[in-house]
């Protein structure tokens, strides 16, 4: 799926131009389709705030009392709704799709807890269910609107991310995590909101239990010329705390992206690897994690996986398997076995 400029989102974004239906519109045929906008999302502690229109098309909404709005909270690996929150159905402000019909309790608003006991450390899309007069319709929640493509806070210990997944249409992502303070996705300061270039190049476990990585990433829209001012950390971590920091070093891959990739940026030094023994960790499912930095500017990524071989090793009857994962396809470390 190619990157979409920003300058181009407008044509994706579902946020309708909202004048005043002709009261002569005549009604278009049902399609029974969800319309779908996202106005107002924000998280703050464990709190998320969120507001939108939610319709039918093809159905009045008039009649409040046999209008609900809800939102499922589906764990991405299997795809199973974890938790269902009830919202608020509310006026529209005059939204409408000229299509002839009144969609005046189309308006949906809630804050919802976070910190629930079904929200444990995972990985989830949200959904939302609207139903009109017995007739329900379901759609993952979206926006390409660049203030929500990545939303943090930090409650009681516990990492509350939001994303807008660009690899899956902008859909709404909420992922809890239990990470490192140096993992502080609130963090991030990224010159424009299009998403981070990461790859990995080479992956292996060798026979001592030494994970070693090559690979390249950056911001878009900044020069990696000035050595001093670029660095790149690399972290495991798993849902239990547990975690181990991977020493990286700058290196010359020997290939030129700023010509290959036809920039006008310098991309001198984009390129890292690393070399570290992980035989010290506990029995868990560590996720890969990549901190860089260039000058003021910072990003925070998963590192991901679209293709490369992975292996095992066992050692002292501990077995450490690199896996890609279900979830945004990215890499995982799985530690198990010994004593």
């Amino acid at each position: 799926i190619g990157y979409i400029e920003e300058s181009d989102l407008t044509i994706l974004y579902t946020k309708q131009e909202e004048k005043p239906q002709e009261p002569d519109t005549p009604k278009t045929d049902p399609t029974y389709k969800p319309l779908i906008s996202l106005r107002e999302l924000s998280v703050e502690n464990n709190n998320l705030t969120i507001s939108g229109i939610g319709a039918i098309q093809g159905m009045d909404f008039t009649d409040k009392n046999i209008i609900k709005h809800s939102i499922n909270f589906i764990n991405i690996e299997n795809n199973k709704v974890i938790h269902t929150v009830d919202l608020n159905s509310v006026d529209s402000d005059s939204y409408n799709n000229n299509d002839g019909y009144n969609y005046k309790y189309a308006g949906f608003n809630g804050t919802i807890d976070l910190d629930h006991k079904k929200l444990v450390e995972g990985s989830y899309y949200v959904e939302l269910v609207i139903t009109n007069n017995k007739k329900t319709v379901k759609s993952y929640l979206y926006s390409s609107d660049k203030e929500y493509r990545k939303l943090a806070t930090i409650s009681k210990g516990v990492t509350y991310l939001i994303r807008m997944n660009d690899n899956m249409d902008y859909r709404f992502e909420l992922d809890v995590l239990k990470v490192s303070e140096d993992v502080d996705f609130r963090s991030i300061n990224k010159p424009s909101a299009r998403p981070s270039l990461e790859s990995i190049d080479e992956i292996s476990l060798n026979d001592n239990g030494v994970l070693e990585i090559k690979a390249h990433a950056y911001m878009y829209y900044l020069d990696y010329k000035d050595k001093k001012n670029i660095k790149y950390d690399m972290y495991l971590i798993d849902d239990q705390s547990n975690y181990i920091r991977l020493e990286t070093e700058l290196y010359d891959d020997g290939i030129d992206y700023t010509k290959e990739l036809n920039s006008k940026y310098k991309l001198n030094y984009i390129s890292f690897k690393t070399s570290t023994d992980i035989t010290s960790l506990n029995n868990g499912n560590y996720q890969l994690y990549l901190v860089m930095s260039n000058g003021k500017h910072k990003d925070i990524l998963e590192m991901t996986n679209y293709g490369l071989k992975l292996n095992s090793v066992t050692i002292n009857d501990k077995t450490y398997e690199l896996n890609t994962s279900k979830i945004r396809n990215r890499i995982e470390l799985n530690v198990s076995g010994g004593n």
